[in-house]
């Protein structure tokens, strides 16, 4: 199964255009989303023609490979390139009207694909393309034009809050990785829940991560020929996303790798990284907080437009797993010396497990408000904390073993909860996240009521709704089933 989901997506693609004039659509999202399989799914039975713009080429090129497309799509009819217009996109464009224009009752898309690289970051190609929108494209009412990117940056500041085009795009979408029933339904019948659900911890939603994941192998083989091996997938990835992709820019791969080792205010990030703060850093916040790679945030009960509490965090589930067990061991890795989930201890992995367990919960913080039947009333989720909050830092050695554990350290905190519900109807739903049930109930119990008593001094007017997720429905003792309101298990997030 190469394509699942995107319903709402598809159907907003393929609404019957209802306008007098064409119709121009911005899709973005981070790399691997999908965003070209939507596009080419949305249209299958439409006539698409595809530019796609090359990485890291000059103007003249871009041209001229956009130019060499659109004769492949008219068989020849075009005009041969002049060595005096190969530098203006008006050649191309006027060819590209002509072609339209002949083919003008007919329902067509076309698609520009990675737009930013087109236009090589720069606004000329916007500002050209505006002029044949509105006197050329507009005017052809069975006409799509589909503009994606995957440097959401350019195409949001760029093209869809721009002076040039605004008020002129009919529709936006910002491409999410596929959720956790979406992911079940890609693997369909092929892994069992519980894999799903690793999977799902280790690389995300992506469409493109869960292809790599050959369905003859385990989860943890898997993982050794992509992860921890040099020719695997999973390990050139990185590069391809700081180098490749961000490669002109050295500084938000500096501020990914700050961020590996814990949340951090942006003081803290100038300080660990040596970024100067102003515009330029802002920006680099934006552009990854815009590729779902980090995500600000406040305490819940504080508002983010004006708190004076406000910290970054990395959200991506690959960089979190590339961090924590590829980067330690990458020169053994390189050597073809390390053996993979062999050399891992246990506990370490069962650390790693429960912090990635926590963070697909709160991801998935919707699914929870409906298992618990107040998704109807409005509220705000995610982890709340007061004080100082915990540093959990990714390892720095070599070598993965026992005593990896001793790197991950907390500092003393007033309060730290997993995930929080605050509920319009004065309600308060307090949830607490176990991947392995380690602990005794009495001791998870005395934890959590700590909490509960910093939680009444901060909220005396709310009510408190207990709720305990687990990864594992095996042996849930009594006491724990009287103690919280509900019980919910990964299995209910599918």
């Amino acid at each position: 199964m190469d394509f699942v989901g995107r319903e709402k997506e598809l159907q907003r693609l393929r609404e019957k255009n209802w306008r007098n004039e064409a119709q121009l659509i911005c899709i973005y999202g981070r790399r691997r989303v999908g965003k070209t399989s939507l596009v080419e799914k949305a249209f299958q039975d439409k006539l698409l023609w595809k530019f796609e713009g090359p990485e890291k080429l000059n103007k003249r090129f871009q041209i001229e490979f956009q130019t060499n497309l659109l004769g492949k799509y008219t068989k020849g009819e075009m005009l041969s390139i002049t060595p005096k217009k190969i530098n203006r996109w008006e050649y191309f464009f006027d060819q590209l009207i002509m072609a339209i224009s002949d083919r003008s009752e007919k329902e067509m898309v076309v698609f520009f694909d990675e737009f930013q690289w087109m236009a090589e970051m720069k606004t000329e190609l916007i500002s050209v393309f505006k002029f044949y929108w509105d006197n050329h494209f507009r005017k052809n009412k069975n006409l799509k034009v589909v503009i994606c990117g995957s440097i959401s940056s350019f195409i949001v500041k760029k093209i869809i809050k721009s002076k040039a085009l605004y008020g002129r795009i009919s529709s936006e979408i910002n491409l999410q990785p596929l959720n956790l029933e979406k992911t079940k339904e890609y693997f369909s019948k092929r892994r069992t829940e519980e894999e799903i659900l690793k999977i799902a911890m280790t690389v995300g939603g992506i469409p493109q991560y869960l292809k790599k994941f050959n369905p003859d192998l385990s989860y943890l083989q898997n993982l050794n020929e992509n992860f921890f091996n040099p020719d695997g997938y999973f390990f050139k990835e990185f590069d391809r996303i700081f180098i490749i992709h961000y490669g002109q820019n050295p500084n938000y791969e500096k501020i990914i790798r700050c961020l590996s080792t814990g949340s951090k205010d942006a003081n803290e990030i100038i300080k660990q990284t040596g970024l100067s703060k102003g515009g330029t850093f802002t920006s680099l916040l934006e552009e990854l907080s815009m590729a779902n790679f980090i995500e600000k945030y406040v305490p819940l009960d504080k508002n983010l437009s004006n708190s004076k509490i406000v910290r970054y965090k990395l959200i991506d589930e690959y960089l979190h797993f590339y961090f924590y067990f590829v980067l330690p061991n990458i020169s053994l890795i390189m050597k073809r010396g390390f053996r993979g989930f062999d050399a891992i201890s246990h506990n370490y992995l069962s650390q790693w497990f429960g912090f990635a367990f926590e963070r697909l919960c709160s991801k998935n913080a919707n699914k929870i408000a409906d298992i618990l039947r107040f998704s109807g009333i409005q509220y705000t989720s995610g982890p709340w904390f007061k004080g100082n909050l915990p540093t959990k830092n990714s390892s720095n050695n070599s070598n993965t073993n026992s005593n990896t554990n001793s790197n991950t350290k907390s500092k003393s905190v007033s309060a730290q909860i997993d995930l929080l519900f605050i509920r319009k109807d004065k309600v308060i739903t307090v949830c607490e996240i176990k991947y392995l049930q380690a602990l005794s109930a009495a001791k998870i119990i005395n934890e959590f009521e700590r909490k509960i008593a910093v939680l009444k001094e901060c909220f005396p007017e709310y009510g408190l709704q207990k709720v305990l997720i687990l990864e594992s429905k095996e042996k849930v003792s009594a006491q724990l089933e009287k103690y919280f309101a509900k019980i919910i298990f990964a299995k209910d997030l599918f």
